[in-house]
């Protein structure tokens, strides 16, 4: 994108690619949807040179520390929803697990036994 050249993606949630604006939104896995495009944009090239400029402005505004935050948070929307993360932090004094660390003398014991 950022080299002004069109993109095509498939339909899985990128949130950068707006279809006929800046890329190509495949919506199947048809080696023919993506020819027809190809063609398409061979024979509108106004078409092709004004989805390649918005592509390069958009390209601008995703920085990697951008995209890094908003997979995290789809990540972490996803892992909540599915019940893989506790739906409320551990109290403070806990452990992710919800259990009181040991007292640190009995940690010092603990690793003089394992010495």
């Amino acid at each position: 994108m950022a080299s002004g050249a069109v993109v095509m993606t498939g339909g899985t949630g990128e949130d950068y690619a707006i279809h006929l604006e800046n890329g190509i939104v495949l919506e199947t896995a048809d080696p023919a949807e993506a020819s027809w495009y190809v063609r398409f944009l061979k024979e509108h090239p106004e078409v092709s040179a004004r989805i390649g400029a918005t592509a390069r402005r958009a390209a601008r505004r995703f920085l990697w520390n951008r995209a890094v935050e908003n997979l995290l948070g789809k990540v972490e929307f996803l892992a909540a929803r599915q019940g893989a993360l506790p739906a409320e932090p551990a109290p403070a004094g806990l452990d992710a697990a919800g259990v009181e660390p040991p007292a640190a003398d009995a940690r010092s014991a603990l690793a003089a036994v394992e010495a």
